[in-house]
């Protein structure tokens, strides 16, 4: 069995829960396969904005990534309005093109494993296929989409298409190195945390990780995770290399309800609160509802907690999933988010 994070069957999409568990079910303990990644968009400081999620990204050690797009209902294309539509339950609706949608998956995992692991061109192999769970494939598909493409047969064979899959793009790529056990697990780390915040009760990870795992700072008040933060931010710009636009500070609150009340600046650099501006030299703070859609490299998320209307489950997945390399929970100490998430974190 393949192992799945989160490892609890998703209650969402009927055709991705079916992906989900013939993924689960179908494929041996050597594949890693993760389900919706909500954190693979662009950084404001770059200007660009938000792609959308991933469906599922599979990881093999020696076959590499595999970006899956997973369209529900019988899928059509009419190639002469180059238009995607999908009939189910509630009618026939235009659909985003599932091929365009994977590519763009693609290039953020690329994207995300060149910031992460400083590999220059020397990246794993990542290609892409598009799954119909519950129908056919459309007659015709759009010439110039090469991918791998499949329909209801992808439930009943799931190891037979990622077979498939796998062996196209590596035609298609023969020199890409193969995939590390420390780069799958840097995938990994963050979306696990992340799926335990946002309140998924699975069974425990079948097999150890070894990459970085998020950090856990316990603080007895507001003072404290104030001197807290401030001291690991020097630490992370003046001793682990990192830049200030690498790192963002997120909390469920404004800065005023916060431990950063009352302070214009933070590990000897200003505090920026405007998530369009430049913010050269300083120190990015938002609340993690208006940096939805957001990432950085460095997160440190303040006053994390499940007590209120401010912080609910929901609120700390979006905060906890928008790290790309590092993750840092600043949690009142005793807090019950505390000991859950003893387990899972490195407490510092």
């Amino acid at each position: 069995m393949a192992h799945m994070v989160p490892d609890v069957t998703p209650s969402g999409s009927n055709a991705e829960t079916r992906v989900y568990e013939a993924l689960r079910d179908q494929t041996s303990d050597d594949y890693v396969a993760i389900h919706s990644i909500p954190w693979l968009t662009k950084e404001p400081s770059k200007g660009g904005k938000p792609e959308g999620e991933i469906d599922f990204l599979v990881m093999h050690p020696k076959h590499g990534l595999l970006v899956i797009e997973v369209k529900g209902g019988q899928v059509d294309y009419d190639p002469t309005k180059d238009r995607w539509t999908s009939k189910g339950h509630d009618g026939t609706q235009t659909i985003k093109n599932p091929y365009e949608q994977a590519q763009s998956g693609v290039r953020r995992v690329l994207e995300q494993l060149r910031s992460a692991s400083g590999l220059g061109r020397h990246l794993p192999r990542v290609g892409h296929a598009v799954m119909f769970p519950d129908g056919y494939l459309p007659p015709v598909l759009p010439m110039e989409a090469g991918c791998v493409w499949c329909g209801a047969e992808c439930i009943d064979d799931m190891q037979g298409v990622l077979d498939k899959a796998y062996a196209y793009w590596s035609k298609a790529f023969p020199r890409s190195p193969s995939l590390s056990e420390s780069q799958m697990d840097a995938l990994q780390q963050i979306h696990s945390v992340s799926a335990a915040i946002g309140d998924v009760k699975g069974a425990p990870a079948r097999r150890e990780a070894h990459g970085p795992k998020p950090r856990l700072v316990e603080c007895a008040g507001n003072n404290e995770m104030f001197a807290k933060l401030d001291v690991m931010l020097r630490r992370l710009i003046h001793k682990e290399g990192f830049l200030p636009s690498d790192i963002v500070i997120l909390s469920p609150f404004r800065r005023k309800n916060s431990c950063l009340h009352g302070k214009r600046k933070i590990g000897g650099l200003d505090v920026c609160l405007d998530m369009e501006a430049p913010c050269e030299g300083m120190i990015r703070f938002a609340t993690i509802r208006a940096f939805k859609g957001l990432e950085a490299k460095v997160v440190l998320l303040i006053n994390a907690g499940l007590d209120d209307k401010a912080r609910t489950p929901a609120d700390l997945y979006t905060g906890t999933s928008r790290a790309r390399t590092l993750l840092y929970l600043f949690v009142r100490r005793g807090q019950p988010l505390a000991e859950m998430l003893h387990s899972r974190c490195v407490a510092l």
